[in-house]
């Protein structure tokens, strides 16, 4: 073994030796091989320091500066946010904030008034009071628009909380205040409008001024109202404080009057910018009757915009019913003068482009034979070939009445134009054509006897029912899953046909399991019985009940309101019909919920499924 090991290292011993010496080398050699690497490192940094260094102080390099900049990273700053609508981007404003300082004694009644005669032509209205009355009298049952109490009670400084609440609530969203008591009238139409004259870019301090003291003040009195412009509220807002330290008098017209003075330096004034804000003071006892007979100077109280110190709540309703009237006989006046003008520029059309009645649709222009619309002949009973599969169809429902109003209305017209000179023998014959595009067109030939001679005269009248202004528009047909409350207002005159409208309703609409519901509004004139077995309407409220107990379970209800009508001796009597309607409807819409789709029809409708679905997919 040890033979065979000394002979392998002799044959070997050359390669040993040097891979041995060549370990011990290395070993020796690593530490210094790694020192002069990192040496070399560090100069070859210090070097590359050297030459940025050289080049920072290039004249052409950007220098940032950092001084008094946050080292922390700040968070990203939010996108700007774009206004809703363009009103808010723009800023504009709504033109009128109408603001009422009232009382408990005259909440309930004055208050109330004031609200509906003024609430539909501003903006907005509120009324202030002071909190503890309102929480005695329990002002939310009135049904105010806005009730605002104050806690400090102090009648004085009633004024400046309710600038204070208008500056801090309502500033950028008016463009004028007006600040008034509830013992005036306002026509609020009338103070709309002149607000609307004024430029906001002036201090506008407008109202009725009156006497103090001191003779160099003007002080607008809070009775008749005052105007103020949004710079105005502003400037008081920064001077309440001194508002309040100064109101030294028991006369909050003064207090109010200085704070306005000494924030704006703006004296109060009976008119704006040239128009003159006119008012009416009522003396004692003069509106004790209607308004006709309260003054002899009637141009200037029509001109005016506040009447009063008013006492009771039907002065309001007076004066507003007198306003009202003069407004709707100058509309009349109005649609009289168009009407003629209209009539005397149709002189002037051709032939090809006169229309009759002036103004009217023109008759639709038939694209072939097939479109052609043609007469139909009829006469006080039949019509004959109403369609292509009847020869003879009596009359019956609304075309029996309409048809009987046509020949009334011929009628009346040859009497009143021969001064009975002409009397009504018989009817001959009629024909009717339906457009639809134009309305309702008849021909008709009567019969007149002179009432001197005996003489019988043939004569033939052409007459027309418009349809108004008439707009197709293309509606997709689909059915929608809402409830449609459908209002009837039925007179003493409507039992018939009130009967004949509940036996279609039950079998068109109630048992086929539509959403319906059905509110009839009986009108009792003075003198008519609502109760018990005298009641005009006892046997249309017994099959509205059964009705109604049949289709319970369906959610198919019937219900019933009563209107009694005021007796022609009152002051308020309904004129109208068409005045009639808003007064149902101004009773039964309280009634429903905002949001509830009412149909407004008549007892000689026809009720069909369809006209629901129709009347429910036009309104969505």
């Amino acid at each position: 073994m040890i033979r065979l090991f000394h002979s392998v290292f002799r044959q070997s011993s050359y390669f040993i030796i040097s891979f041995t010496l060549g370990v011990c080398l290395s070993i020796y050699m690593a530490p210094l091989f790694v020192q002069n690497n990192c040496t070399n490192f560090n100069t070859k940094i210090e070097n590359d320091n050297a030459r940025k260094t050289v080049q920072v102080n290039d004249a052409y390099e950007p220098k940032i500066n950092l001084a008094a900049k946050p080292k922390i990273a700040m968070k990203a700053g939010h996108g700007i946010i774009r206004p809703r609508f363009h009103k808010a981007e723009l800023g504009i404003r709504n033109k009128l904030f109408l603001g009422v300082l009232t009382s408990p004694e005259s909440i309930s009644s004055l208050a109330v008034a004031l609200n509906k005669t003024a609430s539909k032509f501003v903006s907005k209205i509120m009324f202030f009071i002071d909190a503890p009355s309102a929480q005695r009298l329990n002002v939310s049952l009135l049904k105010l628009p806005g009730i605002v109490g104050f806690t400090d009670t102090r009648q004085t400084l009633k004024p400046f909380h309710l600038i204070k609440y208008v500056s801090d609530n309502f500033l950028e969203d008016y463009d004028f205040f007006f600040i008034i008591k509830d013992t005036s009238y306002i026509h609020a139409q009338k103070l709309s409008d002149y607000a609307k004259k004024i430029s906001i870019i002036y201090d506008i301090h407008v109202g009725r001024t009156m006497q103090t003291i001191d003779e160099s003040e003007k002080i607008c009195s809070l009775d008749s109202g005052i105007l103020l412009s949004n710079s105005v509220v502003k400037k008081m807002q920064r001077s309440l404080e001194w508002c309040v330290k100064n109101a030294v008098t028991k006369d909050d017209n003064v207090n109010f009057g200085r704070c306005v003075f000494h924030a704006s330096q703006v004296p109060c004034s009976d008119s704006a910018q040239g128009t003159k804000f006119q008012t009416f003071v009522v003396r004692k006892g003069q509106l004790n009757s209607l308004i006709p007979s309260v003054t002899a100077d009637n141009e200037r109280f029509d001109n005016s915009i506040i009447i009063g110190p008013l006492s009771k709540a039907e002065h309001y309703y007076t004066i507003h019913f007198y306003f009202s009237m003069k407004t709707t006989t100058k509309l009349n006046v109005a649609i009289e003068d168009l009407r003629k003008s209209v009539v005397k520029l149709s002189k002037s059309q051709t032939a090809e482009s006169r229309r009759w009645p002036v103004a009217s649709q023109p008759p639709a222009v038939p694209l072939s034979h097939f479109d052609v619309v043609r007469w139909d002949h009829f006469t006080l009973t039949h019509k004959y070939l109403n369609n292509d599969f009847t020869n003879l169809v009596p009359l019956s429902g609304a075309d029996k009445e309409d048809i009987q109003r046509i020949i009334s209305a011929a009628i009346t017209h040859v009497e009143e134009k021969y001064e009975s000179a002409l009397k009504f023998h018989r009817f001959i014959n009629g024909y009717q054509k339906f457009d639809p595009s134009r309305g309702m067109d008849y021909i008709i030939d009567l019969e007149f006897r002179e009432t001197t001679s005996g003489k019988t005269i043939h004569k033939r009248f052409e007459l027309f029912k418009s349809l108004g202004k008439v707009e197709m528009v293309p509606v997709p047909y689909v059915t929608e899953n809402v409830r449609v409350h459908v209002v009837i207002p039925v007179q003493s005159t409507d039992s018939e046909r009130i009967m004949t409208f509940l036996k279609q309703y039950s079998i068109n609409a109630m048992e086929k399991k539509d959403l319906q519901f059905l509110m009839l509004v009986f009108i009792y004139n003075s003198h008519e019985s609502s109760k018990g077995d005298n009641d005009i309407f006892k046997e249309v409220k017994n099959k509205a009940l059964s009705l109604s107990n049949k289709f319970e379970k369906l959610g198919n209800l019937i219900k019933w309101h009563s209107i009694k009508l005021p007796g022609n001796g009152s002051d308020f009597a309904v004129l109208t019909e068409s005045l009639l309607d808003f007064a149902v409807m101004d009773s039964v819409l309280k009634k429903f919920s905002p949001e509830s789709l009412v149909l407004v029809g008549r007892p000689n409708m026809e009720v069909r499924l369809d006209y629901f679905n129709r009347v429910r997919m036009n309104t969505v």
